[in-house]
């Protein structure tokens, strides 16, 4: 048995340890020079041990499991354990070399073998490992059963007179009063106003409230839901999202206004990413229009600061579980990325798909209409009938144009050059259509100019994380360069 190559992953990792450990107790029990080194394997022979490190390494196992703790860390657990296995076989050859160099004409190099593991039994080498990866195991334990740093609990956040809530118009989000205990960077640990927003998870599943708990500021416990918290600026009243404001001020403002909502937005996205977190529902009922104090990325004069909410669905990118549930209703799905638009998506949620989400909203600012007008039923936009009917699309035989996810993402490039290219350039309009395509595959044709391909994928680049970064970064650079320029 080769007990190096025993993976503490194995469901079999205690038995094959032990068989091995035991093994090598009952080799050498009977050599009284080897004293030393028999008490280091008594742990595998003792009924009390044996249980302990067995507990120990099924402990250990979940630890691999946990989504709580870091890569790093278990590497390190692996690795131990690897000089564990890796030890016990080493005695294990250094016994075979004794018994094979038995006769009188091998004395030296059965010595030699015996004083090897003389050096093994009284340095207490294997004893100090197995002691170092309980220790490990215990410590990464605690670590997992602590709570998230970004949980609070009753003891780190107090909720202020509950009676006077200012919710929105689906009641999921509200602001509310309330004050930490200790200050957080730039929040006082004085009375103020957060905007609450609700996650709830499945009560009678425990595994699905320790998965959202990862991420979420406070538990209430009686109606099973988390209250994500957010400082944000409060003036009496719940704030215009895009999609209210585009509806209640139909007259198109300056580009200057519009472009800098689209770099506040693509600012907010961005810090999403350097979070590792996916959004997941970037919408305009999601976008909150605030007075431009304090609000990052705002440049002051009348334009509104942007702040994005709308997190109930977000998760982190690693260590996080997907289950694929895409958008059909109207209202959700043609925000959506097509790899998006069924009842069970084809891919996991990617960063890439934010992108994409991104770009719709930003065409509805920049073309100032929202492409779902207010009517019963549901329906799209005229600009986006006239487009669609433009390219010789044909709509779903009850009438519908938004059936077909790739029949929505061609209508939206098609936008993108009809529309965006007349009322704010050429440069953004091939800003947006690249947004709208950065998950396409990459065929670079001769005929693709310079600008043009800095916006793409790039090259043999698979990793849709960096597709995503590389693609909002470069549409600040160059929303900034347009907003210096007008």
């Amino acid at each position: 048995m080769e007990v190096a190559g025993i993976a503490l992953a194995s469901a079999s990792a205690a038995r094959e340890l032990f068989v091995c450990g035991r093994r090598i107790y009952h080799r050498i029990r009977d050599e009284k020079k080897l004293i030393l080194v028999l008490r280091e394997f008594q742990m595998f022979d003792l009924e009390d041990r044996r249980a302990q490190l067995e507990i120990d390494i099924a402990l250990a196992q979940g630890i691999l499991k946990s989504r709580t703790v870091d890569q790093e860390h278990k590497d390190r657990l692996e690795r131990n354990w690897k000089n564990i296995t890796s030890l016990l076989g080493q005695v294990d050859r250094l016994i075979d070399e004794m018994i094979q160099n038995s006769s009188w004409t091998a004395t030296r190099a059965r010595h030699e073998a015996r004083d090897k593991l003389l050096d093994l039994g009284g340095t207490k080498v294997i004893s100090n490992a197995v002691q170092e990866f309980q220790s490990i195991v215990l410590a990464l334990r605690e670590l997992e059963k602590d709570q998230s740093p970004l949980y609070l609990s009753p003891n780190d956040f107090q909720l202020m007179d509950v009676s006077n809530r200012v919710f929105n118009s689906s009641r999921d989000a509200f602001f509310g009063k309330g004050r930490l205990t200790d200050p957080l960077p730039g929040i006082p640990n004085t009375p103020q106003w957060f905007l609450f927003e609700s996650k709830p998870y499945e009560r009678q599943n425990p595994d699905s409230k320790e998965v959202v708990k990862e991420n979420i500021r406070m538990d209430d416990m009686q109606s099973s839901t988390f209250h994500l918290i957010f400082a944000c600026l409060f003036t009496g009243s719940y704030p215009d999202t895009l999609e209210s404001y585009l509806k209640m001020n139909t007259n198109r403002p300056s580009l200057n206004f519009r472009v800098n909502l689209c770099s506040q937005l693509a600012t907010a996205v961005l810090q999403t990413m350097t979070l590792t977190l996916v959004h997941k529902n970037i919408r305009p009922e999601n976008i909150l229009l605030l007075p431009t104090e304090n609000t990052v990325g705002a440049m002051g004069g009348n334009t509104p600061g942007v702040f994005l909410t709308g997190w109930q669905y977000a998760r982190q990118v690693e260590r996080s579980v997907s289950f694929f549930k895409g958008e059909t209703t109207l209202q959700r799905k043609i925000y959506q990325h097509p790899e998006r638009q069924l009842v069970e998506a084809e891919k996991e949620y990617s960063m890439a798909h934010d992108v994409y989400s991104l770009g719709v909203c930003m065409i509805e600012i920049l073309t100032w209409e929202s492409l779902l007008p207010v009517s019963e039923p549901p329906t799209v936009s005229e600009s986006f009938i006239s487009t669609f009917e433009s390219l010789g699309l044909r709509k779903d035989v009850s009438g519908i144009y938004t059936k077909n996810a790739d029949q929505i993402k061609q209508t939206l490039v098609a936008i993108c050059d009809r529309n965006i290219s007349i009322v704010a350039g050429e440069k953004i309009a091939l800003l947006i259509k690249e947004f709208l395509t950065c998950l396409d595959d990459d065929e670079e044709d001769e005929e693709t100019d310079e600008e043009e391909r800095q916006y793409q994928t790039p090259a043999n680049d698979k990793a849709r994380r960096e597709v995503a970064v590389h693609f909002v970064d470069n549409a600040l650079k160059t929303l900034r360069d347009i907003q210096g320029a007008i």
